[in-house]
């Protein structure tokens, strides 16, 4: 089955898939695809595995709109090392397109928690791995870990965004680029609008069809990946044409989670979240050296957390901005197998986990995520 209109077909979707991780220097024939059925409506979620299964598992989850496979530039190196899965996230990607009807921040962060969730369990309820989450996937991984940490070696935020609280004195109208000017005044009304409408960026590439919408798709690749050489950038447009003009679903979350300007509603660096100097569980933050994403509060995190500097590092990538993995993918690959291999090499440092209390814990986080968002509606 396919749409014309939109030039896609799930043949085409696989056969873009397969020629993308070609470049990653992989034998294709290591590479093992399924979907993962991750609830009683059987939506699935794209899961690959790469690498020795007996390995330590690394569980990376992509960022906003894009797919598990936009890492392959750091596969080869991180699969020699570990057994490497890469999850689509639920509505994103390659996965299924559920209607997403989430109204407000606590049930948009809650879907993406119970995705994680009942995806590990069908994967034979996978414990003790490390969860690796980049921009948008770092946002979900966070929230996930700081209900379940128990299921989690060490939690790796890849350039994550939502971590920061929103400042009090905040103003998208009077943000200020890296030369100093702001945006034009047309700019800042329409944004406002975008956002209140929830119109997704993809949504108008669908409504375009095959050959607008492709050429929107170059067009913000260009920016993005402009650096590749040509066959490989037409593989990765050619592929990122099949997921971006799917059905939109989860795409539409950022604008209940987040508040225009991208600071998240439930910010991971809360203490009921990520900063809870309580929380049982090791971290490290990634960020690239040009990147918009503020390096402090993950500083903060990790300097307030539980295994301080014993076990948590922050990282800046050289000669990168926000896409680590495309812009320096040696150096970065090289961080990651570091940090894990480093936690691996001191596990006697890592505090048993207390059933009881986490449960307690969990409850906790609910309750002010619900009290946090009631209290902000009504302001």
């Amino acid at each position: 089955m396919g749409n014309t209109w939109k030039g896609i077909s799930e043949a085409e979707l696989q056969e873009t898939e397969r020629k993308v991780l070609s470049y990653s220097g992989l034998d294709y024939d290591n590479i093992f695809i399924e979907n993962v059925v991750v609830d009683d409506f059987g939506n699935y979620a794209r899961t690959i595995h790469i690498g020795d299964r007996s390995k330590i598992k690394l569980v990376m989850f992509h960022g906003y709109g894009a797919s598990g496979i936009i890492f392959y530039k750091i596969l080869k190196p991180l699969s020699e090392k570990f057994h490497v899965i890469l999850v689509d996230i639920l509505g994103m990607g390659a996965s299924s397109r559920p209607e997403f009807t989430a109204k407000d921040a606590v049930e948009g962060d809650q879907f993406f928690v119970d995705f994680i969730e009942n995806w590990r369990i069908a994967m034979g309820d996978l414990k003790d791995f490390y969860l690796a989450g980049h921009s948008f996937g770092g946002y979900i991984c966070g929230h996930y870990a700081s209900r379940y940490p128990q299921n989690i070696r060490k939690l790796l935020m890849l350039s994550a965004v939502g971590v920061p609280e929103k400042p009090n004195d905040f103003d998208i109208t009077k943000k200020q680029f890296k030369k100093g000017q702001g945006p034009p005044k047309w700019v800042r009304g329409l944004a406002g609008t975008v956002w209140r409408q929830k119109w997704s960026p993809f949504g108008v590439m669908r409504k375009s069809g095959s050959l607008l919408g492709k050429r929107i798709i170059k067009g913000y690749l260009g920016k993005r990946m402009g650096m590749l050489p040509p066959e490989e950038f037409d593989a990765m447009l050619n592929y990122m044409h099949q997921i971006f003009m799917k059905e939109g679903s989860s795409e539409y979350a950022i604008f209940i989670c987040f508040h225009l300007g991208m600071y998240a509603i439930n910010p991971l660096e809360a203490e009921e979240r990520l900063g809870n100097k309580n929380l049982n569980l090791p971290m490290s933050f990634w960020y690239g050296d040009r990147d918009w994403m503020d390096v402090e509060p993950g500083q903060k995190i990790v300097e307030n957390s539980k295994y301080g500097s014993k076990l948590n590092f922050v990282y800046v990538v050289n000669d990168s901005d926000h896409h680590m993995y495309m812009d320096n993918p040696e150096e970065f690959a090289r961080q990651i197998i570091y940090d894990i291999e480093y936690t691996e090499d001191r596990l006697h440092l890592l505090i048993p986990h207390d059933p009881q209390s986490e449960t307690q814990l969990i409850n906790n986080q609910e309750e002010e995520s619900k009290q946090n968002f009631d209290s902000q509606t009504q302001a």
